[in-house]
């Protein structure tokens, strides 16, 4: 495998880390299987371009404002339709089943606005680009990766450090309990959705920095969050980390090697292998 690769399937990596970190947010503090979680880096993308190529904004500052609409409306979402449905005794498959639907009519919205076709937020523009040997890292690249470790190190940090944070992960431990000590769970929930729309939504728009965003990527995306978040169970944040650096170093070795057609089957595959593993795994020590 060479060093290009290798670099390559970090800087994806660190984008599903994001968007894995999100995902496994939501659902060990809510229980809820958000499947709309990859219309958020959608939503970011698309939000990016229409700051970047056609309001004329700064890569900066379109980055942020397409993070910043993906949570306000996923929050929106979670606030008045996910929440209000489990207040009214809707199982977790009735939620995940209505934030499908909110990912469809997310996604029909897109396409109306924006259409179908491929696009660039980058049209006619050249990223820096380092070269160390025969390996070359544009500005970009390094931006993703620092961007991703400082995003996950400090949503680490509140969650270990903060009042607010330890209220969080009692009310993931618990949350009945939580309740009953006084901790106001719901408006925690709602910032856990808010933190995991941010993560992702930022990711979708580095994702439009560095390539073209399609239409149809929400799909791969959600199937990217769910992998490395099971991939990273065993091993908490620096498993997620790991997994996500994992998978994006996988593709990109099929990529070179293959086709790009294989990346979604081959993500598949490593998360039944893994589940696999982790099912024979447990059985020999059961049996020991």
């Amino acid at each position: 495998m060479s060093s290009q690769i290798l670099i390559n399937g970090i800087v994806i990596g660190a984008l599903y880390v994001m968007l894995a970190l999100g995902f496994s947010m939501i659902y060990t503090s809510t229980g809820f299987f958000n499947l709309s979680h990859g219309a958020i880096l959608l939503t970011g993308a698309y939000v990016s371009y229409a700051a970047g190529a056609l309001w004329g904004l700064g890569f900066a500052a379109s980055v942020v404002i397409g993070a910043l609409a993906a949570t306000a409306i996923h929050v929106v979402a979670a606030a008045g339709i996910y929440l209000p449905m489990r207040s009214r005794g809707a199982s977790m498959w009735i939620m995940a089943i209505g934030s499908l639907g909110f990912a469809i009519v997310s996604q029909a919205a897109i396409g109306i606005v924006f259409g179908t076709r491929t696009l660039n937020i980058r049209e006619g523009y050249v990223a820096p680009v380092l070269q160390v040997g025969e390996v070359r890292v544009s500005y970009i690249d390094v931006a993703i990766i620092a961007i991703s470790v400082v995003l996950v190190t400090a949503t680490h940090q509140f969650l270990q450090r903060t009042k607010t944070g330890i209220g969080i992960r009692a009310a993931m431990a618990d949350r009945d309990m939580a309740q009953a000590v006084g901790i106001r769970v719901r408006s925690l929930e709602l910032l856990v959705f808010a933190i995991g729309a941010f993560l992702a939504g930022t990711a979708g728009g580095l994702y439009a920095l560095k390539g073209a965003i399609i239409y149809s990527m929400g799909g791969p995306a959600l199937l990217k969050s769910i992998v490395v978040s099971i991939l990273g169970i065993p091993f908490g944040l620096v498993g997620v980390f790991g997994g996500g650096i994992f998978l994006g170093v996988v593709e990109n070795v099929v990529v070179a090697n293959w086709s790009a057609g294989w990346v979604d089957g081959v993500s598949l595959l490593v998360l039944i292998v893994f589940v696999w593993l982790t099912a024979v795994r447990a059985r020999v020590r059961k049996y020991r």
